[in-house]
């Protein structure tokens, strides 16, 4: 598979000069992970984990490219229902976007009842190497936001910057 890229923000970020054309993935792949949630998990107000998946080692200037998604029940009350990336633990300095805290959606004033489906795609870069992990969670104001087993997924792709 491969993919077209011509981008000056992402010139800039890396330090190159890159031109339009094919990168194979193959050959800007460090390493591709995928896990889903193996039980039920009852998102609450709190920042709470759906997915984890551990990283092996990256390196400076190495790009995280990370899905999410989510199918849950709203419970009795309405409130915003929110999904987010996040590093959680490791050694690696993690650039979320503009944030090194995370990267997130919320939606507004969710239902009492409705079916949430959120997906979330999030762009990591890394400001210094070593180890990470990262999460897909949820936070739900008002009630809480019920997912069932293997009903939150998360898929991420580590590309080498160099």
């Amino acid at each position: 598979m491969r993919f077209r890229f011509n981008s000056t923000t992402l010139d800039q970020i890396i330090g190159g000069t890159l031109t339009a054309g094919l990168v194979p993935w193959v050959r800007s792949a460090r390493s591709a992970q995928s896990f889903q949630n193996a039980g039920i998990v009852t998102v609450t107000a709190a920042v709470t984990p759906i997915v984890t998946l551990v990283s092996a080692n990256v390196l400076v200037n190495d790009l995280i490219l990370v899905g999410g998604q989510i199918v849950g029940t709203k419970g009795a009350t309405a409130g915003d229902t929110t999904l987010i990336v996040r590093k959680n633990g490791g050694t690696a300095g993690i650039l979320w976007g503009n944030s090194a805290a995370d990267w997130r959606d919320t939606s507004p004033a969710t239902a009492i009842g409705a079916t949430v489906t959120k997906a979330l795609f999030a762009i990591g870069y890394v400001s210094s190497g070593g180890t990470f992990t990262c999460e897909l969670a949820g936070a739900s104001a008002g009630s809480d936001l019920t997912i069932a087993a293997t009903a939150g997924q998360m898929y991420m792709l580590i590309l080498s910057g160099s």
